[in-house]
């Protein structure tokens, strides 16, 4: 039984896979990174690919191919270096279209997937932690791990810390580490574990304790009245104790959200956890002032500040 959440942080990791696209007046900092990078890649093993899209289709034609190579055993970063707008997506160039944070999402999703959530994605794309708003936790996970800025980035930012950023990831052998050390004040961190966590919090304080799970009940009662189920000769506080019993939160709703989300990939917490973090919170719907969401919309994914 744990009582204290702990997010658990290994990733494996044995290719870059570097997609780019920029003008060709910018070229100049992605060469003199990669002039750094790919040796400092290639002395520890790890495999390179770059690749620049002539279209959105193109980009998204090479993601759908790397969900396919995975299969095989690469397990990537994938690293973009892009341009990025907070509400059309990443910018392609060569084509001057844009390809929409949900599609790019999808292909992540499916890579993902074929790496049993292992996947981990840094993007230099401005507004790329925009990703995040396609998440919902009853589907499964993107990424892993995601770090993104969540506004404009220059040039400078990639330059000044790309590299030392991956050298601390293949020669300590820690991303999560290496992104507190090197890229916190530039980009925010997602961590599709943590993610998780503080949405089964969130809905466990909502919607099983204290007037959240009341309102159930009622509701419940309510309908099994409507029904025809419950008449005025019924035990209606046998009635209530059976039906609060069945909607407080067990191991059981950890495990199904584990298992859909994070693809079954053990977490260092339990429902135990879960319930001791909900109740240090306050009921957010106690003064009446804001509607009580419903179930479905009390457990999507949320924009998470980064880790301290």
């Amino acid at each position: 039984m744990t009582k204290t959440a702990t997010i658990q942080s290994h990733v494996s990791v044995n290719s870059v896979i570097w997609i780019t696209s920029l003008h060709e007046s910018e070229h100049g900092v992605t060469l003199r990174v990669l002039e750094d990078l790919e040796p400092l890649l290639q002395a520890n093993q790890i495999f390179f690919m770059k690749f620049e899209p002539k279209s959105a289709a193109d980009l998204l034609g090479f993601l759908d191919y790397v969900a396919k190579v995975v299969e095989d055993g690469l397990l990537p970063i994938i690293h973009f270096d892009t341009h990025g707008d907070e509400d059309m997506g990443i910018h392609i160039v060569a084509s001057n279209e844009d390809c929409s944070w949900a599609e790019i999402t999808e292909r992540l999703r499916a890579i993902n997937i074929a790496t049993a959530n292992n996947l981990c994605v840094i993007s230099l794309a401005c507004f790329s932690f925009h990703l995040v708003k396609e998440i919902h936790v009853t589907t499964r996970a993107p990424f892993y791990i995601l770090a993104a800025p969540q506004n404009k980035v220059t040039a400078g930012d990639a330059e000044d810390s790309v590299v030392r950023f991956y050298r601390h990831v293949f020669e300590k052998s820690e991303l999560i580490g290496a992104f507190r050390a090197v890229l916190k004040d530039k980009l925010l961190l997602m961590h599709s574990e943590e993610l998780l966590f503080t949405s089964l919090v969130r809905y466990v304080r909502a919607f099983c304790m204290g007037k959240g799970v009341q309102k159930r009940v009622d509701e419940h009662l309510t309908e099994a009245r409507n029904l025809g189920y419950l008449t005025n000769g019924s035990d209606i506080a046998s009635f209530r104790k059976a039906v609060k019993a069945n909607l407080l939160a067990d191991q059981s709703l950890v495990d199904r959200f584990v298992e859909m989300f994070l693809l079954g990939r053990p977490v260092g917490y339990d429902i135990e956890a879960v319930k001791k973090a909900a109740r240090a919170l306050p009921d957010p719907y106690a003064d009446g002032k804001r509607k009580r969401p419903t179930v479905a919309d009390s457990i999507k994914g949320m924009t998470l500040p980064p880790l301290k």
